[in-house]
């Protein structure tokens, strides 16, 4: 997540929201540029450049405001506002116009970041959140939503690993339905931050419902599991105009299965992207032979391929003793 998420004490815009479209670049392209990034650090220097940016967007918001009123009453002297790009791109965020990612795993980290979203009223997107189930009513009662990975911290941190630590800390499994609890919307991420193109290409993309299951082994229910990688997510990215349900003028991006979406064994039968036909099960090789039609339950398990003709097959010398010595 830090990798794919990371930025600077006063933030930068940047990043493309995208999908996978299969065999087109067309129609990939979702949201360009994805949002504001930025890293929250709770030393005093860093913490202040990040309170120092957030400053300017605020006071920028207020003259581009009164900036759009003289414009309005037709003043003449109406002179637009000055400000960096990056300034310009946090106040879209005080709006609401942008998501601003901010990374924090440690309570401290956490409690920082809910302390600058009180004071200039700026809706956040945190993701790490390791500690979030720590102070989840505290959380909740801000205009925070949450990233979550439901396996572990990538240190692997457990509750109170810590001796020196009195208080409850580090991972838990009931991150999710703790936050849940409290009202806090939480997405799901994987751990991993890249695509593996080694042995079965893209088998890391189908772990998504697999993390969410986690979710549900830590108390959430499964209704907010699916949401999680599916609508939630696509709100939480700012992006639900357009994916994560079905529903008119979307983009009719379709999965099939031959179960429920968080069943291990399901099976992806077909899928549509931007109405398109994109995969079918049945014509790839790699998949095809396993059976779809599971009503009359699996059967004994019958090896695949040549196997079994290489297993009734006897070599040549067979019941031959040593061949012609």
């Amino acid at each position: 997540m830090g990798g794919i998420f990371s930025g600077t004490p006063t933030g930068s815009l940047g990043g493309v929201i995208g999908k996978l479209t299969y065999g087109t670049v067309e129609g990939f392209e979702v949201r360009d540029p994805a949002g504001v990034f930025m890293t929250f650090n709770p030393a005093a220097s860093k913490r202040e450049q990040t309170e120092k940016a957030l400053k300017a967007a605020y006071e920028y918001r207020k003259k581009r405001r009164a900036w759009f009123e003289d414009l309005a009453a037709k003043k003449k002297d109406a002179k637009e506002p000055k400000g960096s790009d990056t300034t310009k791109a946090l106040a879209r965020c005080l709006d609401g116009e942008l998501p601003l990612y901010i990374g924090a795993d440690s309570r401290k980290a956490i409690q920082g970041c809910l302390e600058l979203s009180d004071l200039y009223r700026v809706p956040m997107v945190l993701h790490g959140m390791t500690e979030a189930w720590t102070m989840a009513p505290e959380i909740g009662r801000r205009p925070v939503t949450v990233l979550l990975s439901h396996r572990t911290d990538r240190r692997g941190i457990r509750p109170f690993r810590n001796p020196n630590r009195t208080q409850p800390h580090g991972w838990s499994i009931t991150n999710a339905a703790t936050l849940s609890q409290a009202g806090v919307v939480w997405g799901t991420v994987s751990p991993g931050q890249g695509v593996v193109t080694g042995l079965f290409a893209g088998r890391d993309l189908t772990a998504m419902p697999m993390e969410a299951c986690f979710a549900v082994r830590g108390g959430a229910t499964e209704k907010e599991a699916l949401a999680s990688i599916t609508l939630t997510a696509a709100r939480i990215l700012g992006i639900d105009d357009r994916v994560g349900s079905l529903a008119a003028g979307k983009d009719a991006d379709l999965l099939v299965l031959d179960r429920e979406p968080l069943d291990y064994r399901a099976m992806v039968d077909l899928v549509y992207v931007n109405g398109r036909l994109a995969y079918d099960r049945s014509k790839v090789s790699l998949w095809n032979h396993i059976r779809t039609d599971r009503s009359k339950g699996m059967g004994p398990w019958k090896p695949w391929g040549p196997w079994p003709e290489l297993r009734d097959a006897r070599p040549p010398d067979a019941g031959g003793g040593n061949g012609g010595n």
